[in-house]
């Protein structure tokens, strides 16, 4: 994928996420399966039941998060999405939900850790999922008749042996497709990468890596996933580029589409190919902003014009972070 001009990323349709069709109507239109917006709750603590709540009902229908409680409160989370569910405005298959399996290595401290950092690895995974189905199970709402499952749990890191990893992944396959929809992998590199989906049954269908100068962009991670059919979640898109945010690049961006250069760095990304995008703000408002600009970019983009000047627009930004254009 090139530029917007030539896909449909940006299009409001309802595709299959590989393994469980999404038939409802939602409030922000899915690519591949997985919103192009996803709520993250990291480093959210005792807010996270009511920011989920409030990213819901601004429309998110993706919500990111991990078993492990150092940085996530993922009890927390299934809160905010129970309640909405409680409303009985949506269904829990309008919603996207991810969470993770975290390993456990030395020196992480095991108290944030959902299962016995002793027991063997299988038991590890079965007990750290069984908590988050445990935690989504949202049958306790009055009159559901909801199956429990979950969209996607990623494994969280790679583990430092090869084995390990293809061993834990294994054993996340044994729940697809009936408690886990879809696999996917965070952190990892481009040999990891390759390894594991020629290794694996279930092939992963995101992977969830640093976007950022330390890491090249990730532009081969990236373009593996272009190739597999992988969608593609960055994290630290902004915190973690403010040499791109300082750029004409992105300010011409801004410029052009009448929105922040925060924004105008998300509309970028989200265009370099199959690409879904955590947005953590805590920002009731900025939630339903960043929401309406995804909406008024696809009415701009409809213009055979803006898509010229779109595509001009991309080529300058996959120069100014390296990319072969």
């Amino acid at each position: 994928m090139q530029d917007m001009a030539s896909t449909t990323a940006f299009a409001t349709v309802v595709l299959s996420n590989g393994q469980r069709k999404i038939s409802s109507p939602t409030r922000q239109d899915r690519f591949f399966g997985i919103p192009r917006f996803v709520y993250g709750t990291a480093f959210k603590g005792d807010r996270s039941t009511t920011l989920v709540e409030q990213a819901v009902r601004k429309g998110y229908v993706g919500i990111d998060t991990a078993s492990v409680t150092k940085n996530y409160q993922e009890k927390l989370v299934a809160d905010g999405v129970r309640n909405v569910l409680a409303e009985q405005e949506l269904k829990r298959e309008d919603l996207y939900v991810q969470t993770k399996f975290t390993p456990w290595v030395d020196g992480k401290d095991p108290a944030y850790f959902p299962y016995d950092t002793k027991a063997d690895l299988g038991t590890q995974i079965h007990t750290s999922i069984a908590s988050s189905l445990k935690n989504f199970d949202m049958t306790t709402i009055d009159g559901a008749l909801w199956p429990v499952y979950i969209d996607n749990v990623t494994l969280h890191d790679p583990f430092p042996r090869m084995e390990d990893t293809l061993t834990a992944w294994r054993v996340l396959e044994t729940y697809v497709p009936h408690q886990i929809s879809t696999l996917g992998i965070s952190n990892v590199d481009l040999a990891t990468l390759q390894k594991l989906y020629d290794a694996a049954e279930v092939k992963p269908a995101a992977v969830q890596n640093r976007f950022a100068p330390e890491t090249g962009y990730d532009t081969p991670v990236r373009k593996f996933c272009e190739e597999h059919g992988i969608v593609y979640q960055p994290w630290g898109v902004l915190w973690g580029n403010p040499m791109l945010l300082k750029s004409d690049t992105i300010a011409a961006v801004a410029t052009e589409l009448d929105v922040g250069k925060e924004l105008a760095l998300y509309l970028c990304v989200l265009s370099l190919g199959k690409v879904s995008m955590l947005n953590g703000t805590t920002k009731e408002e900025t939630m339903k902003t960043d929401l309406e600009a995804l909406s008024n970019f696809d009415e701009w983009h409809k213009a055979v014009e803006n898509q010229q000047k779109w595509a001009v627009l991309i080529k300058d930004f996959r120069s100014l972070i390296g990319e072969d254009v």
